[in-house]
């Protein structure tokens, strides 16, 4: 399956990210990149915040002058329990003790390790990002991404705490210990899968790509790898995670990058010319996948492709789904026009009424389904 790995200029230039002057290190463009995603701050033309008392300014300039490490964050913020403060000449090692020798998980850009605050005692994640991969991503990528995600506030999202730099990277975030949601669902497969379920699910999803919306925020890539759980709890929440391929948008405008996972992606992003709807036909597969047990797209990528164009699909024969299932999912599997909004696909009677559904599972057969197709997606990563 394939992946449309180009961000394109759009992802950057539709993000109203104001450049950062130029030949400077990374912790200046990202020190720049927070201040501009927060309006409540200005910004002055070297890129540091002119609403942060002058002797921070000074530090933090002194420090980047003299390639010190940087640790990021607002003064503001108001998310946490544990003010935060920014330090101008700490490492990540003087605030989190970090957990080298096993990691949480690993990807292009490098490895994520379970990390303690030394103070607080409270556990994050940190990405350590290596400076080969930076050179890969780029700074103003990296730096597009941060900024979106130090806007962004919800319990169904993944939160951004800190960002430190020397040779890497390292964005403190955080922690899920509950793993990937489509792996939850099949180590519980003996206790079942109910529609009541699959439609928590689906709620608690939409309320994070609604957020993300009236944010301005286009993820480009919602599929079953970006949802994390929280915790290992039965009653752990849904987090959206990943915002690499995220675009900021303004109301009207239009993203023209083809990028996202092809069998996901909405027919308008194969054309180049797409909104925030695009995020809705993805959800509308991942709940096809959540009640059917395998895709609504099959084939390799030219294939695919053509069905996803012509949005042909149907469900299976023995679909034992309900009929309001059934028209939750084609009603985010339509074009864009009649595509509606997160906020009335909340409002739908799937959602509204699952918790009357009962707990009858669905069959084992569905289950199958859903475990071959989930090995095949983890071989493919």
């Amino acid at each position: 399956m394939g992946c449309f790995s180009s961000r394109g200029n759009d992802g950057l230039e539709a993000a109203d990210v104001l450049p950062a002057p130029k030949d400077v290190g990374l912790a200046k463009a990202v020190l720049h990149c927070l201040a501009v995603a927060n309006p409540r701050l200005p910004v002055t033309a070297n890129g540091f915040n002119s609403a942060r008392p002058i002797s921070e300014v000074n530090s933090a300039r002194h420090a980047v002058k003299n390639g010190a490490a940087i640790h990021l964050c607002d003064l503001d913020l108001v998310h946490f329990s544990q003010p935060l403060q920014l330090h101008s000449t700490k490492t990540v090692d003087d605030v989190y003790e970090i957990e080298r020798l096993e990691f949480i998980g690993q990807g292009g850009l490098g490895t994520v390790r379970k990390a303690v605050h030394k103070h607080t005692q409270a556990l994050r994640a940190v990405k350590i990002i290596s400076p080969h991969a930076l050179k890969f991503v780029g700074v103003k990528a990296l730096q597009h991404e941060v900024g979106i995600m130090r806007t962004l506030d919800h319990p169904h999202i993944i939160k951004l705490y800190e960002v430190f730099q020397d040779a890497c990277v390292y964005l403190i975030m955080e922690l899920c210990t509950g793993g990937e949601l489509f792996d939850r669902i099949v180590q519980e497969a003996d206790k079942g899968f109910t529609e009541s379920r699959a439609a928590e699910v689906m709620r608690q999803i939409l309320l994070a790509t609604k957020y993300l919306h009236t944010q301005g925020i286009v993820h480009r890539d919602l599929k079953p790898e970006n949802f994390m759980l929280q915790d290992p709890s039965p009653e752990a929440l849904i987090k959206v995670i990943d915002f690499g391929l995220a675009a900021k948008i303004k109301e009207g405008g239009e993203l023209t990058a083809r990028v996202g996972t092809t069998r996901y992606v909405a027919p308008e992003v194969l054309t180049g010319c797409y909104a925030h709807k695009a995020d809705i036909w993805s959800c509308g597969v991942v709940c096809f996948i959540l009640l059917s047990g395998s895709p609504p797209f099959h084939g390799q990528d030219a294939e695919m492709i053509g069905q996803i164009m012509h949005a042909e699909y149907s469900f299976p024969e023995d679909s034992e789904v309900s009929e309001e299932a059934k028209d939750f999912i084609r009603s985010m599997l339509k074009f864009r026009d009649e595509r509606p909004e997160a906020s009335e696909l909340l409002q739908h009677p799937w959602i509204q009424h699952r918790t009357a559904r009962g707990a009858r599972s669905l069959s084992e057969r569905f289950l199958s389904k859903f475990q071959v197709f989930n090995c095949s997606r983890r071989k493919a990563e």
